[in-house]
């Protein structure tokens, strides 16, 4: 789970590094915390874990959560700022 948790944080990054634009940064979040995301997925599944595994995976997937809207925020405010500049 760790290791599943790792990729989608890696590819994650890839793409937020290479976002342009707020439509891209839009089907970032969508694709990774949508309904249907990356993220939401790996949350929902959780629950068929064992209950020694879904602690510690419960917490890091909340950490990869909240570390995305994150970065997607910084990212947002950051193109925002430049497309009014």
């Amino acid at each position: 789970m760790i290791n599943l948790i790792e990729g989608i944080k890696k590819n994650f990054s890839k793409e937020l590094e290479a976002c342009i634009s707020l439509k891209e940064l839009k089907l970032i979040r969508i694709k990774y915390l949508g309904k249907n995301g990356e993220v939401t997925s790996l949350l929902k599944s959780i629950g068929s874990m064992d209950i020694e595994l879904r602690r510690e995976a419960g917490l890091e997937a909340n950490r990869l959560k909240t570390e995305m809207s994150s970065r997607l925020e910084n990212v947002r405010a950051t193109l925002e700022g430049s497309a009014s500049a």
